[in-house]
């Protein structure tokens, strides 16, 4: 990628699997000259010894393409003043540093707005954070406006702008930070009413959308609950990629029971045709067959505890549903698979396990999911409970 132009720039926290391997890869290929940031020192000093990194894009008919990045610098995270200087020529500011790092990553922000504001800044800074949750972008500027004081906060809120977005694109985590691989399919979207200024042209891959949050809850609810579930699912049945999963007609069949679910409660809220959910649904399918990702069930099923809070992929759409009159035992069904996830290389599924065996599962899922300890759902999953 070497052979572009580079004349924009962008700055990315985070240089682990979806800084480097999507985001990283989507704004080189777009010709963006990147300047990564990240905590981890010795990953620094490998990427900056390297110069560059690859990644194998699997496509969903069975070949791959080849890319190498280059265009890049990177710094860590304890140079903020640096980072803050990155900004000053910055189009975009983005984040992959998971949603417990953005307090951090705003304070760097911070710093970057009062050296944008001494600069004499007047062109928009969008800053978007790219984090698996709801509100994004959002959230992290209001980390960022508590560290500032009234005219850097004045400044914040007229030049810098914090558009929440949701992105769909697998990397799984590599073994090697300087190879990765991802998928061909792209689904990235942002939030244009709070954008500044015109909107990019220069960034294909991006949708600017009106309606972000029905497009985060899609996304939310139908690919993340059906790719959780069927992980959950597939784990029951003894399985390890997720390919292999949903060649099991047993647990194809639960996964679909729950993905069709999942798309009619998503579709009774917001309104998508049959035909723009029968599309998404049928990706849905298409991507999880891709054998060449080789996506391992337990990435998909790590954390259970997040991924049965009150407002994430699997509780959110049960107690949707519950209200709208929809059917939900699949879904229900998947609760009960993730309740019961356990793996070694997942402290949080052995510390679920703990909580179950001290607590019992009602107790465990009024906290972790914040349900009243009279909620119906808690019923409705009492009745189906495992033998």
């Amino acid at each position: 990628m070497s052979d572009k132009i580079i004349n924009r720039k962008v700055v990315v926290f985070g240089a682990g699997a979806a800084g480097k391997g999507l985001i990283g890869l989507l704004f080189a290929q777009a010709g963006y000259q990147i300047t990564f940031v990240d905590i981890n020192e010795t990953l620094v000093r490998r990427l900056q010894q390297a110069g560059r990194y690859q990644v194998v894009i699997h496509r969903l008919d069975g070949l791959r393409d080849e890319c190498t990045v280059q265009s890049f610098r990177i710094l860590p995270a304890a140079d903020r003043q640096a980072i803050a200087q990155a900004m000053l020529d910055a189009d975009f500011v983005l984040t992959a540093v998971f949603a417990a790092n953005l307090p951090d990553v705003a304070r760097t922000i911070a710093l970057g707005v009062q050296y944008c504001r001494h600069a004499d800044r007047q062109i928009p800074l969008h800053c978007i954070a790219c984090e698996n949750m709801k509100d994004s972008s959002s959230t992290l500027g209001r980390y960022v406006g508590g560290h500032l004081g009234p005219e850097d906060k004045h400044y914040l809120e007229r030049v810098f702008a914090f558009p929440d977005c949701m992105i769909n694109r697998v990397v799984p985590s590599p073994s090697d930070p300087l190879h990765l691989e991802t998928e061909d399919y792209c689904e990235w979207t942002v939030d244009a009413c709070e954008m500044k200024g015109p909107l990019p042209t220069t960034l294909p891959f991006i949708e600017w959308v009106p309606n972000q949050h029905a497009r985060l809850d899609r996304k939310l609810m139908v690919y993340n609950g059906s790719h959780a579930a069927c992980a959950y699912f597939g784990f029951q049945h003894g399985h390890t990629w997720i390919h292999e999963a949903v060649a099991d007609p047993a647990v194809a069949s639960l996964v679909r029971g729950t993905n069709d679910e999942l798309a009619d409660v998503v579709q009774c809220v917001h309104g998508f045709t049959e035909t723009e959910m029968a599309g998404y649904k049928r990706d849905f399918w298409r991507r999880c067959h891709n054998q060449g990702l080789r996506d391992r069930i337990v990435r998909i099923a790590r954390q259970p505890v997040r991924k049965l809070g009150r407002q994430d992929r699997l509780i959110a759409p049960a107690k949707l549903a519950q209200g709208l009159g929809l059917p939900r035992d699949y879904i229900l069904r998947a609760i009960w698979a993730a309740l019961t996830f356990q793996h070694a290389d997942d402290p949080e599924s052995l510390t679920l396990a703990k909580k179950l065996q001290q607590q019992g599962w009602r107790q465990t899922l009024h906290h972790i999911s914040e349900l009243a300890t009279d909620d119906p759902l808690l019923d409705e999953l009492e009745a189906m409970a495992p033998g």
